[in-house]
Order: structure tokens, then sequence, then C-alpha cells
């Protein structure tokens, strides 16, 4: 991980709340990802991981939602 990854984990550590749900994803991440992009990935399986369900919303942990962020992130 290098100087820029850092910053990206730090400024989203800063953002996030502890909870996110997949709604709010896009303005959270201020335009990163998208909340369709998190369905489609959540219906494929590789979406962050221990999200659940609360009424009818989707739900996801903000250290499992950073670390899916930095996995997508490709440096150069």
């Amino acid at each position: 991980m290098n100087r820029q990854d850092n910053s990206i984990i730090a400024l989203l550590e800063e953002r996030l709340p502890p909870l996110i749900a997949r709604k709010d994803v896009s303005r959270l991440t201020f335009g990163l990802v998208s909340a369709k992009t998190m369905a489609n990935r959540d219906s494929l399986g590789t979406g962050p991981k221990n999200r659940f369900r609360m009424g009818k919303e989707i739900w996801y942990h903000k250290k499992q939602f950073i670390d899916f962020i930095m996995e997508q992130i490709v440096s150069f």
C-alpha cells in the first residue's frame, strides 16, 4: 500500500459513519461507487463482507466497506 492509498483510507475512515446504507454509498464516497454497483456486486457475492438487511435497506459495516473499496482501487 502506498502513501496515496493511505490517504484514501484516512479520508474514508474520517468521513464514513460506523454503518453505511447502500442508498448513501455514492454520496459518502464522493461518487467513487454507486448504490447500483453495490447491489450488483452483492448479488454476485463479490461485495463487502457482513452486509445486513434492516427493513428494506441493505447496510455495510465501515471497516468491511473500506476494505472492499481499497480492493477495487488500482494504483499506477
